[in-house]
């Protein structure tokens, strides 16, 4: 299972996960107190981000070029936790997979920040090699996610 990029002819990709990043921020960050904004506004935010490497750092910023922001990436880590405590030090703004943070968002730690152009959708995809016949177990388990 791996993240959406561009893949081999040799691969074949079935659909497994859509999940959603969504902006966040402390309650007091500026963006955080305007509501909703554009995706052109974080053009020169300082952006906590995933590390070189990752797909969902791939496609935040596949969206953030298709809409010519250039963000200051004030650090890299593949650390939830670590990305967590950047934000509470005010030290920038971060695409977060909503599901993740749905604790720190209860309690008012984290504020959503709505984009005008929704939210980054992250693809992830499940690879078998198109030239090898499917085991048993392979053909079940995607069957089983099919349904899913």
């Amino acid at each position: 299972v791996v993240a959406r990029t561009e893949y081999d002819a040799t691969l074949r990709a079935v659909p497994f996960a859509r999940p959603e990043f969504i902006l966040v921020a402390r309650p007091d960050h500026p963006l955080a107190r305007r509501g909703t904004i554009s995706i052109s506004a974080l053009s020169g935010e300082s952006l906590i981000i995933r590390e070189h490497g990752s797909g969902s750092r791939y496609a935040i910023f596949r969206k953030l070029q298709q809409h010519g922001v250039t963000p200051s990436v004030v650090v890299e880590s593949e650390s939830l936790s670590f990305i967590l405590g950047y934000i509470e030090r005010k030290m920038g703004v971060s695409f977060i997979l909503s599901h993740e943070i749905e604790k720190e968002l209860a309690e008012g730690i984290l504020k959503q920040i709505n984009l005008e152009e929704g939210n980054i959708v992250f693809r992830a995809d499940i690879l078998t090699r198109r030239d090898e016949p499917m085991s048993a177990p392979m053909r079940y388990f995607l069957k089983i996610a099919r349904k899913r």
